[in-house]
């Protein structure tokens, strides 16, 4: 069962302290009221989930901003991905290749021995062909998807930059990245929540920073990493942390 956590100073909150009624919990240690919405749920207290970065996990200066990086690589999320990409367009393939050959017999010629197109009595018609064409789209489509959270599990990167002003969240890899932007002076709280896809029918947990808005993001991070991630961003961006603020800054090196 998960454990209430100050979002000012990061101690336990037992369930004595809250009043569910009211809506809301006391934290012990600073003696502050929190609405129930701003406590923070986590299995560990957040100085134990700063106490050590998980492999793949940073943080940076560059010039005037701080860059949390957190990677995505995993190799059972890997060996899930192979095999779903790899089964899935194993499948299109084939449909693929008739389907290419069909159309270069009619627009072209004769197919040259070493297409390696499956053997078919009766070639399609030209029109039979161009509706293959044009239905195997989305299923192409689906196996990039596929294809890419391949690459995801071996390059992919979750990275957020803070400035003075201006923030960042960009998950994925190189251009094919998402990008997310916020105001670092806006930001109330940091969670981790449940994502607004699923996978499977279940929903997969982000990170959640709530502004005026919300920007969520590293539902395809692993748990470690995630919570690990949550944590440095709550100090970093939340008021009321100036203890864990200075000792996760105190360890950056001033450059790449």
């Amino acid at each position: 069962m998960s454990v209430n956590y100050c979002p000012s100073c990061g101690e336990a909150i037992e369930a004595a302290h809250v009043n569910v009624k009211e809506g809301v919990a006391l934290c012990p240690a600073c003696k502050r009221l929190f609405p129930l919405s701003e406590i923070v749920a986590s299995s560990r207290p957040i100085d134990e989930v700063l106490s050590e970065a998980p492999r793949g996990c940073r943080v940076r200066e560059w010039g005037n901003e701080i860059v949390v990086c957190a990677s995505m690589r995993s190799v059972t999320a890997f060996l899930g991905s192979v095999f779903a990409a790899g089964f899935w367009n194993g499948i299109v393939s084939i449909f693929v290749l008739l389907a290419a050959a069909s159309l270069y017999t009619h627009l072209i010629g004769p197919l040259p021995d070493w297409f390696p197109a499956p053997d078919s009595d009766e070639p399609m018609s030209l029109g039979m062909t161009l509706f293959m064409c044009i239905f195997l789209i989305p299923f192409v489509c689906i196996g990039a998807m596929l294809a890419f959270t391949v690459l995801l599990s071996v390059a992919g990167k979750v990275v957020v930059r803070i400035g003075s002003h201006e923030a960042e969240a960009r998950s994925g890899v190189g251009v094919l990245s998402l990008r997310r932007r916020f105001d670092p002076t806006r930001v109330q709280r940091v969670n981790i929540e449940d994502s607004k896809t699923r996978s499977s029918d279940q929903s997969r947990e982000a990170i959640v920073i709530h502004t005026d808005d919300t920007v969520q993001f590293g539902s395809g991070l692993p748990d470690g990493r995630r919570e690990w991630m949550r944590a440095v961003l709550q100090v970093l961006l939340v008021p009321g942390f100036e203890r864990q603020r200075d000792d996760v800054l105190s360890n950056v090196p001033q450059a790449f």
